[in-house]
């Protein structure tokens, strides 16, 4: 399932009237950033973990492709990434089977597959869509 955490678009967008959903400490390329470190944060982090499990656990998804993870701006010592891998985790150890997520980026950053325990994220994989469109790969003959 391919999951967007990092942003809503700007126009038509009313959350903001209804919580600290967003925050201008951060800016993505499409505004503000979702509030994931500042002042009322907890039950935003809450919902994105809630949705998360939502499709893995009752939806039955084998994994969730997180869309522009390089665009989820927090500076909390445990990161929405490492916290939302820490659960799918459990998750995945009650439900007696494999889960993943994979990281979409376009930055190429092993932090997002390395351990927690080795300065990383401990996401499952890296989505890479740098390769070339198969038109643009020739065989040497």
């Amino acid at each position: 399932m391919d999951v967007v955490y990092n942003h809503l678009g700007p126009t038509g967008n009313h959350l903001s009237e209804f919580g600290p959903y967003f925050t201008d400490t951060h800016k993505t390329n499409w505004g503000d950033a979702v509030n994931f470190d500042g002042p009322g944060s907890d039950e935003v982090r809450k919902f994105v973990i809630d949705n998360a499990v939502m499709w893995l656990r009752d939806y039955h998804c084998d994994g969730l492709r997180l869309d522009a993870v390089h665009a989820i701006r927090d500076d909390s010592a445990l990161t929405i990434l490492e916290q939302l891998g820490r659960q799918v985790s459990r998750l995945a150890a009650h439900l007696g089977r494999p889960l993943f997520l994979v990281a979409e980026s376009d930055r190429n950053d092993p932090k997002y597959v390395r351990s927690p325990a080795a300065g990383g994220l401990g996401l499952d994989s890296a989505w890479a869509d740098e390769f070339p469109p198969r038109a643009a790969c020739r065989s040497h003959r």
